[in-house]
């Protein structure tokens, strides 16, 4: 469920509750402290759940009781070290507040922090659903928002950061909640000096497909067809290599699926077309079939071969 999905569905699915602090690049779970509040949630939500952080009393200063972030959930779970450096656990279970709570984690996918300009208080954002008195119950389980709630998101603006042990996502700014949820789109060309070597001059289009079983994957077991990844690069066999370091070895390895140089074209002369290419298969892969997120979706083959013609046509006429 991508993230605009989950603000409009009927009712949201949307929840609220406090944490400390926000830095999912070290926190890449939301926790609970017994398992039965976990199944609570898991019941009651669906894969791709939404949950926005209020910061709690011990938070900053500045960031108390203020919508400091919104994190994407998937229904995978384990435990809080499942979901964390291991520098990051020793600082949980060094501090008492902290220790050996929070430990039935299900992970986070996609994190956004608002910006300090578009901060509101918990009482103003869920005017319906805070209390006042039910502060403790919102942080120790999370509770859904209405939909009037839900829809408040749209007013913040946001930028995407990263999570711990999920695909780096390069430089980000604020923008437009609407703009910055949508479920994928193409990447900049430019991110870093590393990146701007490969993605300026000739470039490839490429599609990634994920090996292994779906359903085991994405703990779905309806899901069908390919994990694939889009993209555009100087080497597409480098950018698997790349993609396959942040996993460990096992049965799910990216492997090169398509590309403009295992068939031999000629590459495009630089990022504009690439660029042009990339958005072209994203749109057909965002409409056809399910976005996982940034460049990455679950299609079926035909739904990729449409979505691969689509690119290189979009990718010469530009």
């Amino acid at each position: 469920m991508s993230p605009l999905d989950a603000i409009n569905a009927e009712p949201p699915n949307v929840w609220i509750t406090y944490f400390d602090g926000f830095d999912p690049s070290t926190w890449g779970f939301v926790g609970f402290d017994t398992d039965g509040k976990r199944k609570s949630f898991l019941r009651r939500s669906q894969a791709g759940v939404l949950v926005v952080i209020a910061g709690s009393p011990q938070a900053k200063p500045e960031e108390k009781h203020q919508i400091i972030g919104v994190l994407q959930c998937s229904h995978e779970i384990g435990v809080d070290r499942d979901y964390m450096p291991s520098a990051a656990f020793a600082d949980k279970e060094s501090n008492p507040r902290s220790r050996g709570s929070w430990a039935n984690a299900v992970r986070v996918v996609r994190a956004w922090e608002v910006s300090e300009d578009s901060r509101m208080h918990i009482r103003d954002f869920a005017s319906e659903t805070y209390k006042g008195t039910n502060g403790q119950h919102i942080g120790s389980q999370g509770t859904p928002l209405s939909i009037y709630e839900a829809k408040r998101l749209l007013a913040m603006n946001l930028r995407e950061i990263e999570v711990f042990n999920c695909p780096p996502i390069g430089e980000t700014n604020f923008a437009p909640a609407e703009d910055v949820l949508r479920p994928s789109r193409p990447g900049p060309t430019s991110q870093s000096p590393t990146e701007h070597r490969e993605a300026e001059g000739p470039c490839h289009v490429y599609v990634l497909a994920l090996s292994g079983k779906p359903g085991i994957f994405l703990n779905d077991p309806s899901a069908r067809g390919k994990i694939v990844k889009a993209g555009f690069s100087k080497a597409p066999e480098d950018r698997r290599e790349a993609h396959n370091r942040h996993i460990p070895v096992g049965p799910f390895q990216w492997n090169v699926l398509k590309s403009t140089e295992a068939e031999g074209r000629i590459a495009f002369p630089g990022s504009i077309q690439g660029k042009a290419a990339e958005a072209a298969m994203i749109a057909v892969l965002d409409r056809d079939g399910r976005s996982l997120g940034r460049e990455f979706f679950l299609a079926e083959d035909g739904v990729i071969e449409e979505a691969w013609k689509t690119a290189i046509e979009a990718g010469e006429k530009t």
